[in-house]
């Protein structure tokens, strides 16, 4: 027993050193990205950015308040044991941002089925001021985290939660609000728009109007493509931490030995690396599948480091481009 217990704690040790500072560093590279991306003229006035860059805001914030506090807890020297108010409020900021984090990808996904509707009410909804209420909407409902500045203390010089209400309340929350109704947004309003887009396709579009609907439907299709890649992401690496919180809840009554507390404290750990992991490659997957948010990438980065003198036309032909590019949402 003390021969896994020292090898799961040195390999622990050593994930938390070196691994989490590679996550910190990429994540925080393809988040600012992100930011920088989305804050773009030629994006923000589409609502569907809107909701991704809520998600990377929330992403940074989940890296800091997570990866940062473990990375420091390997070089023994975690704050959270030593302040309460750092405690309470590292677990209030990567509770809200997670829930932020999950819920803009959902209303994101929502996004997406108003626009790929025929019925022109529906298309409708997707705008810049529904995008904005329902931002508001999603940083009160953060709040219900506020719970966390009575739940968790130091306990045994650990930042726990000090009661077993306090864990079932965490845990109820968590397996709803971060798994099973996210969850079940995704998938509904996935389907709805696989369906919707099918019926598109079968659909004659005029000759007259062929050249700008194919235009638009191609836009539509690359942002939508670009989130079921992150919605992929999502579910690879966040649903095994999710199901083992659920699972640890149920079973938190049950007598256990040392060495399944031992398993289940280092499968935790590897768990939590996998979420993090999830946070940090958005930026990378938004890359590699979709050819619109390329565009503008290069273009953003032609023009902020003025390389535009040695090839003019590209990168003005690149913004008019993606400028008559009219997303169908405004």
């Amino acid at each position: 027993m003390s021969d896994l217990s020292s090898i799961t704690t040195s390999v622990s040790l050593l994930l938390n050193q070196y691994l989490l500072i590679v996550i910190l560093f990429i994540g925080t590279f393809g988040n600012a990205m992100n930011l920088f991306i989305f804050t773009r003229p030629i994006v923000r006035r589409n609502p569907f950015s809107i909701y991704l860059l809520c998600a990377s805001i929330s992403g940074l914030i989940v890296l800091y308040s997570g990866c940062l506090t473990r990375c420091l807890l390997a070089y023994n020297s975690d704050p959270t044991t030593r302040s309460v108010f750092i405690c309470k409020i590292r677990y209030f900021l990567l509770s809200s941002s997670s829930i932020i984090f999950y819920w803009s990808i959902a209303l994101a996904m929502l996004d997406r089925y108003f626009l790929s509707c025929r019925q022109q009410i529906r298309r409708n909804q997707s705008n810049l001021k529904n995008a904005y209420r329902s931002t508001i909407l999603i940083l009160i409902l953060s709040l219900i985290n506020v719970q966390s500045f009575y739940c968790y203390d130091i306990v045994d010089l650990q930042c726990t939660t000090r009661n077993q209400t306090c864990l079932f309340y965490n845990s109820i929350v968590q397996a709803f609000l971060y798994l099973f109704i996210p969850s079940l947004f995704i998938i509904i309003f996935g389907c709805l728009i696989i369906v919707n887009i099918k019926k598109v396709d079968r659909r004659i579009v005029p000759a007259s109007n062929s050249i700008s609907h194919n235009r638009h439907r191609r836009t539509d299709r690359q942002f939508t493509r670009m989130l079921l890649a992150q919605v992929l992401l999502l579910t690879i690496f966040r649903l095994p931490i999710n199901i083992r919180r659920v699972q640890s809840f149920i079973t938190a009554s049950m007598s256990k030995t040392e060495t399944q507390l031992t398993i289940e404290a280092f499968l935790d750990q590897l768990l939590t690396l996998l979420a993090y992991i999830s946070v940090t490659l958005p930026f990378y997957v938004f890359v590699l599948s979709g050819t619109i948010f390329r565009q503008i990438l290069i273009s953003s980065i032609r023009q902020i480091f003025h390389l535009v003198s040695w090839s003019p036309s590209p990168p003005q032909q690149t913004q008019r481009q993606l400028i008559n590019i009219r997303y169908t949402s405004t």
